[in-house]
């Protein structure tokens, strides 16, 4: 009798005849996965699926660093320019477009509110009481010399209040207003012209 000896076995799918070898268990056949592992080769549909969720995960991330960057800037968080420090300065320390002024109350509360009371009291400040537009336009006037012997400043009517310090503390200090429609010298800067300073 030939030592190899055939054998009927049941499987899925169609009856299978299998020959069996001594030493050597028949079985039945695997069909293959159609998904494999790290030793097989992936199907090109699985690399493409997973280069697409990372570039829309860097496009994500860039979205939000963009978001994070306008948040800060808006609680004032990132410094801007230094032109345009100094522009936001100047706006802060001398423009009131909305008032007229010229009393010591409006001095008192404007200088306490626009932050000029404190660590010490400032000593003399000016508002002025034009829209910014018009306070813009006179950086266009001709360059004259400032007390500090640039050549970028410029002089042009408008009206004002002067405050001026009679007595207080810091956190409350007491001033003297005074308005009236007079020439103020502007220093400015930047690109294009800003007013960065009152210089007279």
């Amino acid at each position: 009798m030939s030592p190899f000896t055939l054998h009927n076995q049941q499987a899925p799918g169609p009856e299978l005849t299998l020959l069996s070898i001594p030493g050597i268990s028949p079985h039945t056949p695997k069909q293959c996965c159609p998904q494999r592992g790290w030793h097989g080769i992936q199907m090109p549909f699985s690399l493409s699926v997973s280069t697409s969720k990372v570039v829309m995960a860097l496009q994500k991330t860039f979205s939000l660093l963009l978001l994070l960057l306008l948040t800060l800037l808006g609680l004032g968080l990132v410094q801007p320019s230094y032109g345009q420090f100094m522009y936001q300065r100047f706006l802060r320390q001398h423009v009131d477009s909305e008032e007229t002024g010229g009393t010591d109350l409006y001095c008192n509360m404007i200088m306490q509110t626009r932050g000029m009371t404190r660590p010490t009291c400032k000593q003399f400040n000016t508002f002025i009481h034009a829209d910014i537009g018009a306070i813009n336009n006179i950086c266009r006037n001709p360059n004259i010399q400032c007390k500090n012997g640039k050549m970028n400043c410029h002089k042009g009517v408008v009206r004002v209040t002067d405050c001026r310090l009679t007595a207080g503390s810091p956190g409350n200090c007491r001033y003297q207003g005074r308005g009236s429609s007079r020439s103020v010298v502007i220093a400015c800067d930047g690109k294009p012209l800003v007013p960065v300073h009152v210089d007279g």
